[in-house]
């Protein structure tokens, strides 16, 4: 029901009931239907997947790996490779595969893109601009902050 109803807000009527509202910038001579990729976040999903791949209109799937390791009561540290995690991973990415539906990931690290990409995902989220932005700025004020090696007196 959570899909459809996903489905619903994301298309157009009369597909569904997505407001086309007035243009904002000019006029325009169609409105293209938004992609609609779904969250997966929970064991409760990963079982309710084949239900939710049914729904017409899905275009993807997106996953959300904290919460569904979480929810699969492993800790966060779950998705740096426990076999645990990687299959239920594998749960997800079989039904999408032969629904022919793109799989995503969020990752926190190039390492998890690497590790996520062997499990079957086909696309990947990196960190947000905010996370990146504080990690460089960190980086960079650590490298500031650390004093370089005393000149040679002689």
């Amino acid at each position: 029901a959570a899909a459809r109803g996903a489905v619903a807000s994301a298309r157009h009527p009369p597909a569904a009931h997505r407001s086309s509202g007035p243009p904002r910038v000019g006029p325009r001579p169609a409105h293209p239907e938004p992609t609609c990729i779904l969250m997966i976040e929970t064991v409760a999903a990963v079982a309710a997947l084949p239900d939710i791949l049914a729904e017409p209109g899905i275009d993807g799937i997106f996953v959300g790996p904290s919460d569904l390791a979480l929810s699969a009561g492993l800790p966060l540290s779950a998705q740096d490779g426990d076999p645990a995690f990687e299959s239920l991973l594998r749960e997800i990415v079989g039904p999408c595969r032969e629904a022919g539906l793109p799989v995503g990931i969020y990752c926190a690290s190039a390492a998890h893109v690497h590790r996520f990409r062997t499990v079957g995902m086909t696309f990947t989220a990196l960190l947000s601009e905010a996370a990146m932005l504080r990690a460089a700025a960190t980086a960079y004020l650590t490298a500031a902050r650390h004093d370089p090696a005393p000149p040679d007196p002689s």
